[in-house]
């Protein structure tokens, strides 16, 4: 969906960095209210000045938690994959070794076919 690293979309659908998202479209809407309440002409020492106030009150703890889930994540997935590169790694190596005794005794059969030939002649 996106090419951009915070936003991408997962195996449901849903973008992964939606948190992110959500929290600008929060801070637009609490400074768009900010705005309009001070074009307005609004008494800015009443109730409803502590709107903006609770919106970026509410954009901080989203994004914190959004932050916090999009970490998590990748560190679960750092995991993964360096456990999944342990296991290659290991299978890698014990191919390796497979093929090097594979190797040895395909050489110790051809020096004893060698030797019969050259005993027959």
């Amino acid at each position: 969906m996106c090419s951009n690293a915070t936003v991408s979309q997962n195996t449901r659908g849903w973008v992964s960095g939606a948190w992110y998202v959500v929290a600008v479209v929060m801070f637009l809407t609490a400074t768009m209210y900010a705005v309009v309440a001070e074009s307005t002409g609004s008494d800015l020492t009443d109730a409803t000045d502590d709107v903006p106030l609770l919106i970026l009150g509410i954009v901080g703890v989203v994004s914190v938690v959004g932050w916090w889930r999009d970490r998590a994540k990748r560190a679960a997935a750092d995991e993964e994959a360096q456990r999944k590169r342990d296991r290659l790694e290991s299978e890698l190596q014990e191919r390796e070794s497979d093929i090097r005794e594979t190797r040895e005794q395909l050489e110790f059969v051809w020096e004893r076919e060698n030797e019969h030939q050259k005993a027959r002649e």
